[in-house]
Protein backbone atom coordinates (compact mmCIF):
# COMPACT_ATOMS: atom_id res chain seq x y z
CA UNK A 1 0.00 0.00 0.00
CA UNK A 2 1.33 3.30 -1.19
CA UNK A 3 0.91 6.05 1.52
CA UNK A 4 1.02 9.75 0.12
CA UNK A 5 2.67 12.67 1.79
CA UNK A 6 2.25 16.13 1.09
CA UNK A 7 5.20 18.63 2.04
CA UNK A 8 3.90 21.96 2.46
CA UNK A 9 6.73 24.72 3.03
CA UNK A 10 7.45 25.86 6.42
CA UNK A 11 6.48 29.20 5.69
CA UNK A 12 2.83 28.23 5.13
CA UNK A 13 0.22 29.18 7.09
CA UNK A 14 -1.04 26.64 9.59
CA UNK A 15 -3.99 24.43 7.63
CA UNK A 16 -3.07 26.01 4.02
CA UNK A 17 -4.30 23.86 1.15
CA UNK A 18 -2.00 26.11 -1.06
CA UNK A 19 0.29 29.08 -1.52
CA UNK A 20 -1.35 32.19 -2.85
CA UNK A 21 0.87 34.84 -4.68
CA UNK A 22 0.79 38.39 -4.93
CA UNK A 23 0.40 39.94 -7.97
CA UNK A 24 -0.05 43.16 -9.80
CA UNK A 25 -4.07 43.46 -8.18
CA UNK A 26 -2.54 43.02 -4.94
CA UNK A 27 0.47 45.54 -5.20
CA UNK A 28 -2.16 48.45 -5.97
CA UNK A 29 -4.53 48.08 -3.71
CA UNK A 30 -1.53 48.21 -1.20
CA UNK A 31 -0.31 51.17 -2.62
CA UNK A 32 -4.01 52.50 -2.72
CA UNK A 33 -4.19 51.72 0.99
CA UNK A 34 -0.63 53.32 1.95
CA UNK A 35 -2.27 56.95 2.66
CA UNK A 36 -4.20 55.13 5.49
CA UNK A 37 -1.63 52.40 6.67
CA UNK A 38 1.26 52.29 6.83
CA UNK A 39 4.08 50.42 6.27
CA UNK A 40 3.49 47.18 8.92
CA UNK A 41 0.13 47.44 8.71
CA UNK A 42 -0.33 46.72 5.05
CA UNK A 43 2.11 44.24 5.43
CA UNK A 44 -0.30 42.40 7.67
CA UNK A 45 -3.81 42.95 6.15
CA UNK A 46 -1.46 41.61 3.27
CA UNK A 47 -0.30 38.51 5.11
CA UNK A 48 -3.65 37.99 7.07
CA UNK A 49 -5.87 37.90 3.75
CA UNK A 50 -2.60 35.44 1.93
CA UNK A 51 -3.58 32.70 5.05
CA UNK A 52 -6.95 33.25 4.55
CA UNK A 53 -6.95 32.34 1.20
CA UNK A 54 -4.53 29.47 1.31
CA UNK A 55 -6.81 27.85 3.54
CA UNK A 56 -9.62 28.17 0.79
CA UNK A 57 -10.52 25.41 -2.03
CA UNK A 58 -7.30 26.23 -4.41
CA UNK A 59 -8.05 27.89 -8.17
CA UNK A 60 -6.92 24.84 -9.91
CA UNK A 61 -8.57 21.84 -8.09
CA UNK A 62 -12.32 22.14 -7.92
CA UNK A 63 -14.07 21.64 -4.85
CA UNK A 64 -16.06 23.58 -2.25
CA UNK A 65 -14.96 24.59 1.76
CA UNK A 66 -16.26 27.57 4.48
CA UNK A 67 -14.21 29.68 6.45
CA UNK A 68 -14.94 32.00 9.20
CA UNK A 69 -12.93 35.22 9.86
CA UNK A 70 -13.50 36.98 13.19
CA UNK A 71 -12.69 40.32 13.55
CA UNK A 72 -13.11 42.77 16.41
CA UNK A 73 -15.85 45.78 15.92
CA UNK A 74 -14.81 48.16 13.58
CA UNK A 75 -10.76 46.49 13.31
CA UNK A 76 -11.02 46.01 9.66
CA UNK A 77 -13.23 43.29 8.32
CA UNK A 78 -14.06 45.56 5.05
CA UNK A 79 -10.56 45.84 4.62
CA UNK A 80 -9.64 42.38 5.36
CA UNK A 81 -11.86 40.82 2.75
CA UNK A 82 -11.42 43.52 0.12
CA UNK A 83 -7.65 42.73 0.62
CA UNK A 84 -9.02 39.14 0.31
CA UNK A 85 -10.96 39.45 -3.03
CA UNK A 86 -7.44 41.44 -4.82
CA UNK A 87 -5.23 38.32 -3.67
CA UNK A 88 -8.35 35.82 -5.53
CA UNK A 89 -7.99 37.48 -8.68
CA UNK A 90 -4.47 37.42 -8.52
CA UNK A 91 -4.56 34.09 -8.58
CA UNK A 92 -7.27 32.95 -10.90
CA UNK A 93 -10.68 33.54 -9.29
CA UNK A 94 -12.87 34.29 -11.97
CA UNK A 95 -15.88 35.54 -9.64
CA UNK A 96 -15.96 36.95 -6.47
CA UNK A 97 -19.60 37.26 -4.85
CA UNK A 98 -19.78 39.73 -2.17
CA UNK A 99 -23.12 38.97 0.61
CA UNK A 100 -23.34 42.59 2.58
CA UNK A 101 -26.04 44.61 3.67
CA UNK A 102 -29.21 43.54 5.33
CA UNK A 103 -31.07 47.01 4.26
CA UNK A 104 -29.94 48.84 0.73
CA UNK A 105 -28.19 51.70 2.89
CA UNK A 106 -26.02 49.48 4.65
CA UNK A 107 -25.33 47.61 0.91
CA UNK A 108 -24.86 51.19 -0.98
CA UNK A 109 -22.33 52.08 1.91
CA UNK A 110 -20.16 48.41 1.22
CA UNK A 111 -20.28 48.59 -2.35
CA UNK A 112 -19.08 52.24 -2.43
CA UNK A 113 -16.21 51.19 -0.52
CA UNK A 114 -15.25 48.36 -2.52
CA UNK A 115 -15.19 50.01 -5.76
CA UNK A 116 -13.22 52.94 -4.17
CA UNK A 117 -10.38 50.88 -3.22
CA UNK A 118 -10.30 48.19 -5.67
CA UNK A 119 -10.18 51.21 -8.17
CA UNK A 120 -13.10 50.01 -10.09
CA UNK A 121 -14.34 53.66 -9.70
CA UNK A 122 -10.78 55.54 -11.22
CA UNK A 123 -11.31 52.54 -14.51
CA UNK A 124 -9.31 49.59 -12.95
CA UNK A 125 -9.63 47.08 -16.07
CA UNK A 126 -8.75 43.96 -14.02
CA UNK A 127 -12.70 43.84 -12.44
CA UNK A 128 -16.07 43.63 -14.32
CA UNK A 129 -18.78 44.94 -11.15
CA UNK A 130 -22.55 43.84 -11.35
CA UNK A 131 -24.84 44.59 -8.91
CA UNK A 132 -28.21 42.19 -8.21
CA UNK A 133 -31.05 43.23 -7.93
CA UNK A 134 -33.87 40.98 -10.68
CA UNK A 135 -32.57 38.09 -13.19
CA UNK A 136 -32.04 40.06 -16.04
CA UNK A 137 -30.97 38.39 -19.68
CA UNK A 138 -28.25 41.37 -19.80
CA UNK A 139 -26.46 40.24 -16.22
CA UNK A 140 -26.52 36.80 -18.10
CA UNK A 141 -24.83 37.98 -20.86
CA UNK A 142 -22.39 40.54 -18.87
CA UNK A 143 -21.11 37.42 -17.00
CA UNK A 144 -20.88 34.93 -20.06
CA UNK A 145 -18.85 37.32 -21.73
CA UNK A 146 -16.29 38.47 -18.99
CA UNK A 147 -16.12 34.61 -18.52
CA UNK A 148 -15.24 33.68 -22.01
CA UNK A 149 -11.99 36.14 -21.52
CA UNK A 150 -10.79 33.26 -18.99
CA UNK A 151 -10.68 31.01 -21.94
CA UNK A 152 -9.83 32.92 -24.90
CA UNK A 153 -6.58 32.29 -25.97
CA UNK A 154 -5.98 36.02 -27.96
CA UNK A 155 -6.92 37.83 -24.19
CA UNK A 156 -3.68 37.99 -22.78
CA UNK A 157 -4.01 36.62 -19.21
CA UNK A 158 -3.63 40.27 -17.06
CA UNK A 159 -6.36 41.46 -19.17
CA UNK A 160 -9.05 39.02 -18.40
CA UNK A 161 -11.39 40.67 -15.98
CA UNK A 162 -12.51 39.07 -13.02
CA UNK A 163 -16.25 39.25 -11.76
CA UNK A 164 -16.93 41.25 -8.84
CA UNK A 165 -20.97 40.63 -8.32
CA UNK A 166 -22.70 42.55 -5.32
CA UNK A 167 -25.94 41.65 -3.94
CA UNK A 168 -28.12 42.45 -1.22
CA UNK A 169 -28.64 39.54 1.76
CA UNK A 170 -32.11 39.52 1.43
CA UNK A 171 -34.05 36.43 0.32
CA UNK A 172 -35.42 37.59 -3.12
CA UNK A 173 -32.07 39.21 -4.29
CA UNK A 174 -30.07 36.13 -3.18
CA UNK A 175 -32.87 34.13 -5.68
CA UNK A 176 -32.33 36.22 -8.03
CA UNK A 177 -28.06 35.97 -8.17
CA UNK A 178 -28.98 32.11 -8.27
CA UNK A 179 -31.74 32.02 -11.04
CA UNK A 180 -29.18 34.13 -12.49
CA UNK A 181 -26.10 31.57 -12.29
CA UNK A 182 -27.98 28.46 -12.92
CA UNK A 183 -28.58 29.30 -16.24
CA UNK A 184 -24.40 29.90 -16.65
CA UNK A 185 -22.06 26.88 -16.76
CA UNK A 186 -19.86 27.77 -13.38
CA UNK A 187 -18.34 23.84 -13.40
CA UNK A 188 -14.58 25.04 -13.86
CA UNK A 189 -15.29 28.54 -12.65
CA UNK A 190 -12.77 29.59 -9.08
CA UNK A 191 -15.24 31.56 -7.30
CA UNK A 192 -14.87 33.25 -3.73
CA UNK A 193 -18.12 34.07 -1.96
CA UNK A 194 -17.89 36.42 0.91
CA UNK A 195 -20.80 36.99 3.51
CA UNK A 196 -20.04 39.94 5.30
CA UNK A 197 -21.75 40.62 8.89
CA UNK A 198 -22.63 36.28 8.80
CA UNK A 199 -24.35 36.53 11.69
CA UNK A 200 -27.23 38.38 10.48
CA UNK A 201 -29.81 36.77 8.51
CA UNK A 202 -27.85 33.81 7.63
CA UNK A 203 -28.16 31.23 9.90
CA UNK A 204 -31.25 28.71 9.75
CA UNK A 205 -33.45 30.38 12.51
CA UNK A 206 -36.41 27.65 11.92
CA UNK A 207 -33.35 25.05 13.31
CA UNK A 208 -35.37 24.29 16.47
CA UNK A 209 -38.71 23.60 14.39
CA UNK A 210 -36.89 20.91 12.21
CA UNK A 211 -37.24 23.86 9.39
CA UNK A 212 -35.40 26.38 7.00
CA UNK A 213 -35.51 30.35 7.42
CA UNK A 214 -35.83 31.79 3.96
CA UNK A 215 -32.81 33.63 3.68
CA UNK A 216 -30.50 30.53 5.22
CA UNK A 217 -32.53 28.71 2.34
CA UNK A 218 -31.48 30.57 -0.55
CA UNK A 219 -27.79 30.40 0.37
CA UNK A 220 -27.50 27.19 0.13
CA UNK A 221 -29.01 27.71 -3.18
CA UNK A 222 -26.78 29.82 -3.98
CA UNK A 223 -24.18 27.54 -3.12
CA UNK A 224 -25.30 24.87 -4.92
CA UNK A 225 -24.92 26.89 -8.01
CA UNK A 226 -21.68 27.60 -7.71
CA UNK A 227 -19.79 24.04 -7.83
CA UNK A 228 -16.50 25.30 -7.49
CA UNK A 229 -15.59 27.92 -4.74
CA UNK A 230 -15.20 28.87 -0.97
CA UNK A 231 -17.85 30.59 1.69
CA UNK A 232 -15.78 32.97 3.68
CA UNK A 233 -18.03 34.46 6.65
CA UNK A 234 -16.99 37.92 8.36
CA UNK A 235 -18.33 38.53 11.48
CA UNK A 236 -17.29 40.16 14.55
CA UNK A 237 -19.94 38.19 16.72
CA UNK A 238 -19.19 34.64 15.90
CA UNK A 239 -21.01 32.59 19.05
CA UNK A 240 -23.61 31.55 16.90
CA UNK A 241 -21.63 30.46 14.11
CA UNK A 242 -18.94 28.56 15.74
CA UNK A 243 -21.58 26.42 17.87
CA UNK A 244 -24.18 25.69 15.38
CA UNK A 245 -24.01 21.15 14.39
CA UNK A 246 -21.26 20.66 12.39
CA UNK A 247 -23.04 19.21 9.59
CA UNK A 248 -24.77 22.41 8.83
CA UNK A 249 -23.47 23.92 5.71
CA UNK A 250 -22.32 27.28 6.97
CA UNK A 251 -20.47 25.02 10.12
CA UNK A 252 -16.62 26.52 9.07
CA UNK A 253 -13.70 23.83 8.62
CA UNK A 254 -11.59 26.77 9.24
CA UNK A 255 -11.48 29.84 11.52
CA UNK A 256 -8.86 32.79 11.29
CA UNK A 257 -8.70 35.78 13.41
CA UNK A 258 -8.19 38.93 11.91
CA UNK A 259 -5.17 40.92 14.06
CA UNK A 260 -6.57 44.18 15.16
CA UNK A 261 -4.57 47.66 13.97
CA UNK A 262 -1.68 50.01 15.64
CA UNK A 263 -4.15 52.25 17.77
CA UNK A 264 -7.68 50.25 18.24
CA UNK A 265 -9.48 50.20 20.63
CA UNK A 266 -12.43 47.62 21.29
CA UNK A 267 -14.21 45.91 24.27
CA UNK A 268 -11.21 44.23 26.19
CA UNK A 269 -9.26 47.49 26.43
CA UNK A 270 -12.37 49.71 27.94
CA UNK A 271 -13.51 46.63 29.85
CA UNK A 272 -10.19 45.18 30.98
CA UNK A 273 -7.15 47.47 30.45
CA UNK A 274 -8.58 50.65 31.53
CA UNK A 275 -11.24 49.40 33.32
CA UNK A 276 -10.23 51.65 36.26
CA UNK A 277 -10.52 54.75 34.15
CA UNK A 278 -13.34 54.05 31.80
CA UNK A 279 -15.92 52.85 34.16
CA UNK A 280 -17.85 54.82 36.86
CA UNK A 281 -19.75 53.51 39.67
CA UNK A 282 -23.24 55.62 40.26
CA UNK A 283 -24.18 55.41 43.32
CA UNK A 284 -27.68 54.47 43.46
CA UNK A 285 -28.85 57.90 45.80
CA UNK A 286 -27.88 59.38 42.30
CA UNK A 287 -29.80 57.91 40.04
CA UNK A 288 -33.51 59.57 39.35
CA UNK A 289 -36.27 57.16 41.03
CA UNK A 290 -40.02 57.00 39.78
CA UNK A 291 -40.99 59.58 37.24
CA UNK A 292 -38.14 62.08 37.44
CA UNK A 293 -35.64 61.92 34.67
CA UNK A 294 -31.85 62.91 34.69
CA UNK A 295 -31.23 66.14 32.51
CA UNK A 296 -27.60 65.88 32.80
CA UNK A 297 -24.69 63.48 33.98
CA UNK A 298 -24.62 62.90 38.38
CA UNK A 299 -20.92 64.04 39.89
CA UNK A 300 -20.26 61.01 40.96
CA UNK A 301 -20.31 60.34 36.83
CA UNK A 302 -17.90 63.01 36.38
CA UNK A 303 -15.65 63.29 39.35
CA UNK A 304 -11.49 61.93 38.13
Amino acid sequence: MTEHIEIIPDSASPGAQWNPEIGEETSRLMQHLSSELDQEARRRVQQSAVSILSQCTPPDQPGRTTGLVLGEIQSGKTMSFTTLASIARDNGYQIVIVITGITRVLLKQSVKRLRHDLGIESGNRGWRHIRIERASVPDIQLINSTLSEWTDPDVPTSERRTLLITVLKQHQNLLHLTEVLQRINLANVPTLIIDDEADQASLNSQVLNSAQSTTYTRLLELRDSVPWHSFIQYTATPQALMLINIVDALSPRFIHVLEAGQGYLGGSDFFIRFQNRAIREIPPEDLPFGPASLGEPPASFCSS
